[in-house]
């Protein structure tokens, strides 16, 4: 994906990638939303503290140094959040990607239970959760 022209790379296919983007994500979420840091700073310095959270959260998930070559330095809070979204956005891309191997791999009526598989092909069960009674 590119932002402000700078090519950035995001494989939510990697499980430790795709923790660290939650957990980050989550930290956003949590750092945004705290009201205690937004007592007694102006509105610039609340833009600037927004923007410095966008900016971590760059850094973090891209690299050291990644935010100051997407935003160069400025604090625009419309480019932030244009940037951030767009990352959201490439992350549910990767989501209904991960939707669509899981239905290749594992079409409707298959169960990743080796054993409960076996059982039903043998007539032994009906591979439901609720077996009932056999005679």
């Amino acid at each position: 994906m590119v932002i402000n022209g700078v090519e950035l790379e995001l494989d939510l296919l990697d499980a430790d990638m795709a923790e660290k983007f939650e957990s980050e994500c989550q930290r956003v979420k949590a750092r945004v939303t705290d009201k205690k840091a937004y007592e007694g700073k102006s509105n610039p310095d609340a833009i600037r503290y927004q923007c410095e959270v966008v900016n971590d959260f760059f850094d973090s998930i891209f690299g050291y140094g990644t935010s100051e070559k997407v935003f160069e330095g400025r604090h625009h809070i419309g480019k932030s959040m244009e940037a951030f979204a767009t990352v959201v956005s490439e992350a549910n891309k990767s989501g209904e990607k991960i939707k669509e191997i899981s239905r290749e791999y594992m079409p409707g009526d298959a169960t990743p239970n080796r054993a409960a598989r076996r059982k039903h092909k043998k007539g032994r069960g009906n591979m439901s959760a609720y077996q009932g009674t056999r005679p």
